[in-house]
């Protein structure tokens, strides 16, 4: 979050764009809410679908994506 941060500080627009990873802490985050969206993807033949949340910290937009798809459920973020 610290270049992000830094650009909202000079005045940019900051957007960030996450997958809602499971074991994300989200209880900092103001504003958070389901946005009344949903998408699909494929993947291996089938076809899952996607649900948006919003949240804001410090001045900064959040988006999560939340794929029904459990790729994201690992207890973890790593890499």
């Amino acid at each position: 979050m610290g270049l992000c941060r830094e650009l909202h500080h000079l005045n940019h627009t900051v957007d960030v764009l996450l997958p809602r990873y499971d074991s994300l802490r989200l209880g900092f985050l103001t504003d958070f809410k389901k946005i009344p969206f949903t998408f699909t993807t494929d993947y291996k033949g089938n076809t899952y679908k996607n649900e948006i949340y919003e949240g804001h910290y410090g001045g900064i937009k959040l988006t999560f994506i939340h794929p029904e798809l459990p790729l994201f459920n690992r207890g973890e973020i790593y890499g």
